[in-house]
């Protein structure tokens, strides 16, 4: 069975609180070339899919792109109270000391500093890795079939070009 380098595969899978789109492209390239393009959110996964990808995937220069868009409303933003309130005594008390009677709106600036939110820590649950894991050995079986259907289309161009050259020469033989 005659493979080719490059090829393409894709997968998809939804979580409680995600929906993840996982991408593999292969190159050409005589060794295993690993490339992850992955959110910070996965990054604790990194070894286990290059563990998958090497299994899988012999060969190739290999680039693995995963996305996600998050299912649920639910905001994982908030504000940092405390920081707002230091920020707005600073504020004042740099207006008293300067003896500033001016009306600006201290609020309005504040929310244009740095720090003013807070993000809670997204992390993934063992069954989520899980699932993205599984999702991960799909798309290689997808990449696999892709590069199979490419080297069988290959294999055949390449035996008619030979075939065709042995008949080109065997008549030429045959003439002279």
């Amino acid at each position: 069975m005659t493979l080719s380098m490059t090829g393409f595969g894709k997968a998809e899978v939804q979580t409680q609180n995600l929906f993840i789109n996982i991408e593999i492209r292969s190159l050409n390239s005589k060794f295993l070339d690993l490339s992850l393009k992955t959110p910070s959110i996965f990054k604790e996964l990194d070894l286990p899919i290059r563990s998958i990808l090497k299994k899988e995937i012999k060969r190739g220069k290999i680039e693995l792109m995963l996305h996600y868009e998050k299912n649920s409303e639910e905001n994982n933003l908030s504000f940092n109270h405390s920081q707002i309130s230091k920020y707005y005594q600073q504020l004042k008390k740099i207006r008293e000391d300067l003896n500033d009677n001016s009306e600006t709106d201290l609020i309005s600036q504040i929310l244009q500093f740095p720090d003013i939110f807070n993000s809670e820590k997204n992390y993934l649950e063992e069954n989520e890795q899980e699932l993205i894991l599984d999702g991960i050995r799909n798309a290689c079986k997808s990449l696999n079939v892709y590069r199979q259907k490419e080297g069988e289309s290959l294999s055949k161009v390449i035996i008619d070009y030979v075939k065709n050259s042995k008949f080109k020469l065997v008549t030429n033989l045959l003439v002279k």
